[in-house]
């Protein structure tokens, strides 16, 4: 991004790294701001900033916000958030109003995401990991899973610093690093369980945390579809069940206001998944599942009390028996999609998947399935039984 200087000349600003948005995401007042100006589409006075900051803080209607607390607010985004928001190109004052730059309004479902978490220790877990060194300890145990003892987490996390960072860095100073200073805020955050007794470690983690964050960053695109998809201009092909899925619990772990899926028989809800719902469920996620498969739609009432459950009466989805049928259909927040079809069995007797994928509400999957959808997803779950199994698909 290019911006103009006092002098006429043109200045490049940097891409804002993993870090740098940890660091700014890591004050409540500043994620309050931002996702208050990403929801406007017109720019609004500090003042009034203000007083929604407050109003979003203390759980108040606007009008019984006092002045007092707008003003106390009021100075401080003026003299410590809103610098430096501007000076991360985020936002941009201008006589006396505010408003977000095209830098910020380039959707991040997982930098909205983190936005739209309302958790007590929210600003601790995103200090945590706004260290890298940190972010390159939680990744390790994650992916290891196991207790690990301390002295082998150090030499696996010296081994990275030097793979990422070209640097000769000794196993002992890491380890003496883990004990006194990365470990003990870690497990204060309630991220690790570090016993310093035996000197073992465990990933606990944190319900609106998810992993996935850890292992590819927040601005990269997710693991899952680097490592198997072939790149068009407005697709992504995912070949493999493991990286269907992957992606699938990827598009769960994203949404912030609505799931919708559509599974075609049973096998296809993995254990992971139904955790994923649940924690997607707990943070405030519509979610709503609709199946042909009673299987599935018993497993979902067990599991999912909370999910909006149908059966579809219309058989589009299955192809002529000597074709691919589609399996699985997820549409997350109405702008993100999946579609993955079923096709011969292996020898494990397990069939073969394939996906489409694509993000943006102007993305023309996103399109298609809004049409095809239409209204009908604002009411399904105040409608009756027989509106349910009117949904087109």
């Amino acid at each position: 991004m290019t911006q103009v200087s006092s002098t006429g000349s043109e200045q490049i600003t940097p891409e804002l790294t993993d870090t740098d948005w940890y660091q700014l995401l890591s004050a409540q007042k500043r994620r309050r701001v931002l996702e208050i100006l990403s929801n406007r589409s017109k720019p609004i006075t500090v003042i009034d900033l203000a007083t929604q900051v407050a109003a979003a803080e203390t759980d108040q209607p606007l009008m019984d916000i006092s002045r007092e607390e707008t003003r106390a607010v009021q100075t401080t985004l003026r003299h410590i958030h809103l610098p430096k928001l501007e000076e991360a190109d985020l936002v941009t004052e201008s006589d006396g109003t505010v408003s977000t730059t095209p830098r910020m309004e380039r959707r991040n479902p997982r930098i909205e995401a983190i936005l739209s978490t309302d958790s007590q220790d929210w600003d601790a877990v995103l200090d945590c990991l706004a260290n890298e060194r940190q972010r390159t300890v939680l990744r390790i145990l994650s992916e290891h899973g196991e207790q690990m003892d301390r002295s082998a987490l150090a030499a696996e996390v010296a081994e990275s610093i030097r793979n990422d960072e070209d640097t000769d860095v000794r196993t002992g100073a890491v380890e003496l690093r883990l004990h006194h200073q990365y470990l003990p805020k870690l497990a204060e955050t309630g991220l690790v369980r570090y016993d310093r007794s035996d000197e073992t470690v465990k990933y606990v983690g944190q319900p609106s945390l998810p992993e996935e964050y850890l292992q590819t960053g927040l601005t990269n695109t997710p693991e899952a579809i680097l490592s198997v998809a072939t790149r068009s201009p407005d697709i992504w092909r995912i070949t493999g069940r493991e990286d269907v899925v992957a992606q699938g619990q990827s598009l769960i772990d994203e949404a912030s206001s609505e799931l919708f899926l559509m599974l075609t028989t049973d096998g296809l809800l993995e254990e992971n998944c139904i955790r994923k719902l649940q924690a997607a469920s707990e943070r405030g996620v519509d979610v709503y599942i609709g199946s042909q498969t009673a299987v599935v739609r018993n497993l979902v009432r067990e599991q999912l009390p909370e999910a909006v459950i149908w059966e579809p009466q219309l058989d589009w989805m299955n192809l002529p028996p000597n074709q691919e049928k589609v399996g699985r259909l997820l549409l997350a927040d109405r702008e993100a999609i999946m579609i993955g079809t079923l096709g011969e069995e292996g020898t494990d007797g397990v069939p073969e998947e394939t996906a489409l994928t694509g993000v943006g509400q102007h993305h023309p999957l996103v399109m298609l399935f809004r049409e095809v959808l239409g209204a009908r997803l604002d009411h399904l779950d105040e409608q009756s039984e027989d509106f349910r199994s009117q949904i087109p698909l």
